[in-house]
């Protein structure tokens, strides 16, 4: 359960919110250019909606241990991005805003990566992590637009990954 449609479509519309955030924060590319990521997004969460439409989401008894993982991972990437945000800019360093979130949720697939188990999500955040990072070198409007469209193809990669079917030996992994 830990990825798939719904993981897919979540990662999609996240994906979208990071390029939005990255022209809020300063990159340098009309509101107009979002369009495309609208619609990449848009057509991967179509996607995931017609396998779970399809009902190609198989359920397995660890659902409900499954969910609290992802549940306390995504309450902590809140808060730490919360935190993120206001340290950043209380120090004066708003222009690294857009790497912190990168950084966060990039952390917050380590615990999920371990406990689901779930192994591409350790690719996830290594690759979230290496956007983040990056971005914390390039001058601002530059780092911004980095880390904003960088986490976003980064997302998307995953997503579309999600939705294609998981390789036998994943599987035993994730069931042993």
């Amino acid at each position: 359960m830990a990825m798939g449609p719904v993981g897919a479509s979540i990662m999609s519309g996240f994906a979208f919110v990071f390029c939005v955030l990255a022209r809020i924060n300063g990159a340098p590319v009309p509101w107009t250019m979002l369009v495309l990521p609208f619609l990449v997004s848009l057509i991967l969460i179509i996607l995931a909606l017609r396998q779970i439409r399809n009902n190609v989401v198989a359920r397995t008894s660890d659902d409900e241990r499954v969910g609290r993982v992802i549940m306390w991972s995504s309450a902590a990437e809140g808060v730490g991005i919360f935190l993120a945000v206001n340290v950043l800019r209380n120090v004066g360093m708003a222009q690294y805003v857009m790497s912190g979130i990168a950084a966060v949720v990039g952390l917050h697939f380590l615990p999920m990566a371990g406990l689901i188990p779930f192994p591409r999500f350790y690719v996830l955040a290594a690759a979230l992590l290496g956007v983040a990072g990056a971005s914390f070198f390039l001058s601002p409007p530059i780092g911004a637009l980095v880390a904003g469209v960088g986490a976003a193809v980064t997302l998307w990669l995953a997503a579309a990954s999600a939705l294609m079917p998981v390789q036998s030996s994943e599987r035993a992994a994730r069931h042993p």
